[in-house]
C-alpha cells in the first residue's frame, strides 16, 4: 500500500494514517511514531567529548545513549503520563529556540562564506520558502 492510499483513509492531515501505523505494531513499544536521525542538541557535547576523551569515548557515548533511548521506549507507557504536552512543547520550543542562530546564519549564505549578507543572498531564503510552503500546498490539493 503506497502513503497516498495510507493518507486518504485517514484525516485530511495525516493523523489516521499514523494511528494505523501505531494499530498495527501495537505489540511492541509504546505505539508512538519515531523518527530517529541525528540531533544538532547533542553536537557541542560530542565534540567536547571527542576533544577531551578522543574519538573512541564518543563512539562509546553514542552506544550508551543509543541503549538509554531503547529503554526509554520500550517502557515508555510507564513515564508517558507523567510528560504532558506543556513539557513536551517547552522541549520543542527550547530546541528551535537554539537553532535560530544556525537559521539565520544559512539564511544569509552561510557562517564565514565572503559573500554574506548580500542582497542577492537574501533574495534567495523567500524564494526558497515560498517554493517549500507551495510544494506543501500542493501535495494537500492532490
Amino acid at each position: 500500500m503506497s502513503g497516498n492510499e495510507v493518507e486518504s483513509k485517514g484525516a485530511p492531515d495525516g493523523d489516521g494514517a499514523r494511528e494505523s501505523e501505531m494499530e498495527r505494531y501495537a505489540e511492541c513499544g509504546a505505539r508512538m511514531p519515531l523518527v530517529m536521525g541525528i540531533s544538532i542538541a547533542f553536537i557541542a557535547l560530542l565534540s567536547s567529548i571527542t576533544a577531551a576523551k578522543g574519538y573512541g569515548a564518543a563512539v562509546g557515548a553514542v552506544l550508551i545513549g543509543g541503549v538509554v533511548e531503547a529503554v526509554l521506549g520500550l517502557c515508555a507507557k510507564y513515564w508517558q503520563p507523567f510528560v504532558n504536552h506543556v513539557v513536551a512543547g517547552t522541549v520543542v520550543t527550547s530546541i528551535g529556540f537554539s537553532l535560530l542562530k544556525v537559521g539565520a546564519s544559512s539564511f544569509g549564505g552561510g557562517s564565514g562564506a565572503k559573500d554574506f549578507g548580500s542582497p542577492e543572498i537574501y533574495c534567495w531564503g523567500p524564494f526558497l520558502w515560498l517554493s517549500a510552503w507551495l510544494s506543501r500546498s500542493w501535495r494537500r490539493m492532490t
